[in-house]
């Protein structure tokens, strides 16, 4: 509904994503330079991965910080990791060496503070010219660093191949990495964490070309539109009728319905055939097929009865 007319929608508020930049408002005051007290506890936490400012410019993943943080910040780091997932948010974060999602170990990311402040902080300050990693000595030298040689393999092993070939291949600014400076680029527009407001966070959601994650397969990249996405699809019709099939064979039932007559809710012929109970269990199901596809058109998903 909250698509343009022309799109089908009737240009309605899109009130789930007011929420979520509601909340993401937050993110303005935890970044400003005032020196409130109440900032000192999410100050200790998030410290434990750099900072505020640094995490966010992360690929992270919430479920996997190691550290506790209270419930209220991880609902923000949420919220904001569903809108870097979302929109293209600081794309050259993803080859940031601490707090990636892609870099594990023992089930939760990494953030070694000392290493930090050495000036490590990406994938391609491991690896030397030619792209390979650095050898231990190497690496003790460049960054004048005094470490356990098993805790350098340990990390180095951790990054996958595909992460070492892209940062080899990828020429990344000084400027780009600073964690300093509260602004992120979105399809090349900068944006400034500390003076969003909540509708900066609204039109970052709803205006942007969606980006498909990596190994997510998505049914149907059509423009979101009642007619397509409840009539025309393939895999909605292909969806209806096997949910039918479903209804049929554990109900003892022979309905039929077109897609048209399961878009529109028109079950008024099939009245007769079915007892009440069995009427409410259609409606019912109509209408959580369609919440489904279109649920799964928003978060980018494959229809699938598993």
């Amino acid at each position: 509904m909250y698509q343009p007319v022309a799109e089908g929608g009737i240009n309605f508020v899109n009130f789930y994503m007011v929420v979520k930049s509601l909340r993401l408002a937050w993110i303005g005051r935890l970044l400003g330079e005032s020196d409130d007290k109440w900032k000192v506890i999410p100050n200790y936490y998030f410290g434990n991965y750099g900072g505020l400012l640094f995490l966010l410019k992360c690929n992270y993943d919430v479920k996997l910080l190691k550290k506790g943080v209270p419930l209220f910040y991880r609902e923000r780091l949420q919220n904001f990791q569903d809108l870097k997932n979302t929109a293209n948010i600081f794309p050259i974060g993803k080859l940031i060496l601490w707090n990636n999602n892609s870099i594990i170990i023992d089930n939760a990311t990494l953030f070694w503070k000392s290493w930090f402040e050495r000036g490590i902080v990406t994938v391609k300050d491991v690896l030397n010219s030619k792209g390979k990693f650095l050898s231990y000595e190497e690496f003790s030298n460049k960054f004048n660093i005094t470490t356990n040689y098993m805790h350098y393999f340990q990390l180095i092993s951790a990054i996958p191949s595909e992460l070492k070939r892209r940062a080899a291949q990828t020429f990344i600014l000084e400027a780009d990495l600073s964690w300093t400076s509260p602004s992120i680029l979105s399809n090349q527009t900068l944006i400034n964490l500390v003076e969003a407001r909540c509708k900066n966070y609204y039109q970052l959601f709803n205006n942007h070309t969606p980006i498909v994650p990596s190994g997510v397969k998505i049914y149907c990249f059509n423009a979101d539109s009642i007619e397509h996405t409840f009539i025309d699809c393939k895999e909605s019709v292909k969806l209806y009728s096997q949910i039918l099939s479903w209804f049929n064979h554990s109900q003892s039932t022979e309905i039929t319905l077109s897609k048209e007559q399961i878009a529109f809710h028109d079950t008024c012929h099939v009245t007769d055939v079915l007892s009440d109970p069995l009427k409410r269990k259609l409606d019912l199901l109509i209408i959580l097929v369609k919440q489904y596809i279109y649920a799964s058109k928003n978060l980018q998903k494959e229809l699938s009865l598993d």
